[in-house]
């Protein structure tokens, strides 16, 4: 009967290993699931057959089911080896078992079995991630106490005691407890997974939609025939660059066969241009003519592919260009062909008749093949360059040039006569700097036709022209040895100065390029520094903000306490002119009074320029007000006034700063930098005038370059900047400079019509113990805020990062009144996180806090509503205020 038993066994388990390895190893409970009704027939065949044979048998699935399942749970792959390795073990130990050796089989189960549950228990522990629930927390322990119980009941086993009673009792105190816990966890798990999964086809169907529009926007916007057949070849897409070639529009082509506007010659190769699946394209490419609806015939040449259509039969894809000129063209050139050949036979014919009369001509033979060398080698020398100048003169032993002739129009591009351009006075004309350089090469050509070598001199050099212009001429010359020791040259030029602009140039954009790339990543390092010190200036005017409060004001430490709240707060302000070259910052536009602006930093302006220059300030007043961001227009006249500054080159001078307003027309605004279009109309005008050197013609259009600057010591971005804030707050900039006579730059805001409000403080409601929760990843910002709003009455429960924050939502939900979120953390950042708490509460206002820019937080949380900002740095004023009224919004 066990023998019966041994082998249904068997034979199951092998179904089960079968169906394990198909699909079950993807859900831990399946397999844990086996593992107990492994247990359970132990039992059964134990309590009804008193044959602990069986046991030795089957035992050693349970362990190898549970770690089988815990690492499926842990995302592991399970080796293929395990359940046979298990099987083996089992047929290991009954054979033992049989052969009379029960201790040792009992010490092999007790070696194995217990080893492999505490490693299942690892294994969990190790899977476990942050959020965790209370089954998943203890499933670890469930994996210890079962390697215990296994443990337990294999001593004694071993020690030759079995008792039946205390065996049971250990099962029945770990199967209910592992088994409900086990089950909860994989509940746990699988909900994860099926969330994953969903996320998952999310992405999928986002990516999806970007390829289509994608897809939808190459085709529509290619210069290519692009159609889309289905199986039978039947239109079911085409490109706007189809209708407008045939004049069909779409209403015509789908739905139609594409056969419908082949050409009736073409249509036996057209039966085949869309095969079936199952067969080769035959032709994947061809030219074809297609009818126009105006019944003319274009060539066209297509590619077909084929791709899997949603009904699961293959579609195609046809791509094609109009070739039509391309044959017009083959057609005039197969017959311009088909004319030369003609025209090739008529003359050889007529050069055998030449030959056999230069055969009868030998007497001649010589000097004809002389003077045809010759003729071969000053048409080389000359087709070598597409001459704007050909030329011969030669040169006496004593050294004196004579023309011998000369043609083409260097003479009208230098306005030199013949004679001075081929005689000794060529040198005079060339450039200065490139004279002694091409007298040299010239010698050398002089020297190598004497030694009867030959040799090519090829130069660029620059020519000085009647009028004084500079053109660079690009020359080959060739020399032969004469009678009388006089050497002949023959040459050809061409003036290259066009090409040599181009270069000059392609050089010039070359080097731009790299400058704005440099200035890229400036930007990149420039936004990072600026976040970065917002966060520790948050600190700094926080914390100086509470010492101030700490200490009277009538003592040395009260003063030096403000000193840092000031460099505080001023540093603050360089960050943000840091974030403006970033290109991070946004002006934040409102209404502001320049001449007040202008008295505001006359101190700091008064220390901006050198020691030897004078400031003087002319503003009008009162004046209309602009739309502006104090701190950038704050930045406009410090960088303008430093510039001005600097342009006196250690001199003693001047320099006016004005302040007025204007009409400014379309004339004038044409002859501006800055905002392109500008209506006519009235302007604000901040004026910076020096009686410096001035700026060269060339160097006026360049000035508000990136990276452009006349200075050792520049760096050629204050200009730049200035010119990316004007344009920013739709002005203009105008330039006016002669060299000797100063610079005058003035830019242009338009004036609005609306007077400046003065900002209300309002008496914000007395806190009454509302709890903020406060979500930070930076420990000193979190203790900041949390101690300035407990000083403040609210009551505070802190989080360092998303995972922290979502646990207290779930705990605190009734009891939190405004949750104080920043938005880049790691982890979870503040946008996911804020998706995250939207879930578990729809209604709790969420401030956010961030050193990042008003743009960058909006980009991060999407469409999530808020019910405040703040900015780092920051005060606590500000920052109470903005939690009471995101509290009193909820109420």
């Amino acid at each position: 009967m066990t023998q019966l038993v041994q082998c249904l066994f068997l034979i199951a388990l092998g179904g089960i290993i079968w169906n394990l390895r198909r699909d079950a190893t993807q859900n831990p409970f399946v397999l844990w699931t086996w593992a107990w009704v492994v247990a359970m027939t132990v039992s059964f065949f134990v309590s009804e057959f008193r044959d602990d044979a069986i046991v030795s048998l089957l035992i050693p699935l349970f362990p190898a089911f549970l770690l089988a399942g815990a690492l499926s749970y842990s995302h592991r792959a399970i080796p293929r080896w395990l359940l046979p390795a298990a099987i083996g073990l089992g047929g290991v130990r009954l054979a033992l078992y049989t052969s009379g050796l029960q201790d040792s089989e009992r010490a092999l189960g007790l070696a194995f079995e217990p080893a492999m549950a505490f490693f299942a228990g690892y294994l969990v522990y190790s899977a476990q991630h942050r959020p965790a629930s209370l089954s998943q927390k203890l499933l670890p322990f469930t994996f210890v106490l079962l390697g215990a119980n296994q443990a337990t009941v294999g001593v004694l086993r071993l020690i030759g005691t079995n008792p039946e009673a205390l065996i049971a009792w250990c099962w029945i105190l770990a199967v209910p407890p592992s088994i409900s816990i086990q089950a909860l966890a994989c509940h746990r798990w699988n909900q994860a997974r099926q969330r994953e999964e969903r996320e998952k086809g999310t992405q999928i169907r986002k990516a999806l939609g970007t390829s289509q529009v994608r897809f939808r926007s190459l085709t529509e916007n290619s210069s290519q025939l692009i159609l889309e057949l289905d199986a039978e070849g039947r239109i079911e897409y085409a490109n706007p660059r189809v209708t407008e070639l045939l004049g069909y529009p779409h209403s015509v082509l789908e739905g139609r066969h594409l056969r419908d506007f082949v050409h009736p010659d073409d249509e036996d190769g057209s039966k085949n241009l869309v095969a079936s699946s199952s067969e080769e394209l035959s032709p994947p490419e061809a030219i074809r003519r297609w009818r126009t609806s105006g019944g003319d015939w274009r060539w066209v040449e297509s590619v077909i592919r084929p791709f899997p259509g949603k009904d699961g039969q293959s579609h195609w894809v046809v791509s094609a260009s109009d070739v039509s000129e391309r044959r017009r063209l083959e057609a005039q050139l197969r017959k311009s062909r088909d004319e030369l050949e003609v025209r090739v036979e008529e003359r050889t014919e007529e050069l055998s008749q030449v030959i056999q009369q230069l055969k009868r001509e030998i007497a001649e033979r010589e000097t004809a093949e002389t003077a045809l060398r010759k003729s071969e080698r000053r048409y080389r020398v000359v087709s070598e360059l597409s001459a704007d100048w050909s030329f011969e003169f030669s040169v006496s032993k004593a050294g004196s040039m004579s023309p011998d002739w000369a043609q083409g129009n260097l003479v009208e591009i230098t306005g030199l006569t013949t004679d001075r351009l081929l005689g000794g006075g060529y040198f005079s004309i060339v450039h200065p700097d490139d004279r002694l350089s091409v007298k040299e090469q010239f010698k050398a050509l002089l020297k190598c036709a004497e030694d009867a070598s030959q040799e090519i001199l090829e130069s660029q050099h620059r020519l000085l022209t009647a009028e004084g212009e500079i053109r660079w001429l690009h020359s080959i010359m060739e020399a032969e040895a004469g009678p009388n020791g006089e050497v002949r040259v023959i040459g050809a030029a061409r003036d290259i100065t066009d090409e040599r602009a181009a270069e000059e140039e392609h050089r010039r954009l070359d080097d731009h390029l790299r400058d704005v790339q440099r200035l890229e990543s400036l930007g990149v390092l420039a936004d990072r520094i600026a976040h970065g010190f917002n966060n520790q200036l948050t600190v700094i005017l926080g914390n100086s903000s509470l010492a101030l409060s700490e200490v009277p004001s009538d003592t040395p430490l009260h003063e030096r306490l403000q000193r840092i709240r000031a460099a505080a707060q001023q540093s603050a302000s360089l960050t943000e002119q840091m974030e403006v070259y970033a290109g991070k910052s946004i002006p934040s536009l409102k209404s502001i009074h320049l001449p007040h602006l202008i008295e505001k930093i006359r101190e700091l302006l008064e220390a901006s320029i050198s020691r030897h220059c004078t400031l003087h300030l002319d503003i009008a007043n009162p004046l209309p007000l602009v739309e502006g961001d104090e701190g950038q227009l704050h930045q406009v006249a410090v960088n303008l006034v430093t510039n001005a500054s600097e342009a006196l080159s250690q001199k003693q001078g001047n320099t006016w700063l004005r302040v007025g307003a204007m009409h400014a027309d379309r004339s004038y605004l044409a002859q501006t930098f800055g905002t392109p279009g500008l209506e006519a109309g009235e302007f604000v005008y901040l004026e910076v005038e020096d009686d410096g050197s001035g700026i060269s013609p060339e160097d006026r259009g360049r000035i508000f370059e990136l990276f452009f600057t006349t200075r050792f010591s520049g760096r050629g971005l204050g200009l730049a900047a200035v010119l990316g804030i004007v344009q920013a707050h739709a002005g203009a900039i105008k330039l006016q400079s002669e060299i000797g006579q100063g610079t005058c730059i003035r830019v242009l805001f338009p004036a609005v019509e609306s007077q400046a409000v003065s900002r209300q403080n309002r008496t914000p409601k007395q806190p009454h113990g509302e709890r903020v929760l406060v979500v930070d990843d930076d420990e000193a910002v979190r203790d900041l805020m949390t101690e300035l709003l407990s000083r403040a009455g609210f009551e505070v429960s802190s989080a360092c990062d998303g995972f922290e924050a979502l646990e207290r939502v779930r705990s605190e939900t009734d009891s939190i009144a405004v949750i104080l979120l920043d938005i880049d953390m790691p982890g979870p950042d503040g946008g996911q996180t804020l998706r995250a708490i939207r879930e578990l509460q729809t209604d709790v206002p969420v401030v956010i806090t961030s050193a990042f820019e008003e743009s960058e937080i909006l980009r991060r949380i999407g469409d999530q509503k808020i019910a405040g900002l703040v900015l780092k740095p920051f005060d606590e004023h500000e920052l109470t205020e903005t939690i009471q009224d995101a509290i009193e919004s909820r109420n």
